[in-house]
């Protein structure tokens, strides 16, 4: 699931915490307090869980860049140097994840786990939306 996706369980279950919290703080008889009482605090542990996941998935989702290659036939390096040696080729619509860059390259990773080095020029930077 999006972070997105992940906010809305994590609004979910907070609220569901408050109603069962209310709900045992009005309760009269001992059997109806424990039960939402024990409700409440299973609902407000998912609610932590859901949280650190919607938080970890926001982080990983804004620190992932991912890139288009557009040229049609590229050669990967590895070092961001034209003299460095070939590591694999690339072509075009191939997916990739920037790493980092330096002057007019970036560092690239691929699905398999290949890295390497790539001209700038020959990628195009997707949104990260």
């Amino acid at each position: 699931m999006s972070y997105n996706e992940w906010a809305v369980v994590t609004i979910v279950f907070v609220l569901l915490s408050a109603v069962l919290f209310l709900l045992f703080y009005f309760a009269y008889t001992p059997t109806k307090k424990r039960f939402f009482f024990t409700l409440a605090i299973i609902s407000f542990i998912l609610f932590v869980a859901a949280i650190s996941i919607t938080y970890n998935q926001y982080n990983f989702s804004k620190n992932t860049k991912k890139a288009i290659v557009f040229a049609a036939k590229t050669e990967v390096r590895n070092a961001p140097t034209l003299n460095s040696e070939e590591v694999f080729t690339l072509h075009e619509g191939t997916k990739v994840i920037v790493l980092d860059a330096v002057d007019n390259w970036k560092k690239i990773k691929l699905a398999d786990g290949k890295i390497g080095w790539i001209i700038s020029d020959e990628i195009k930077m997707l949104d990260n939306n």
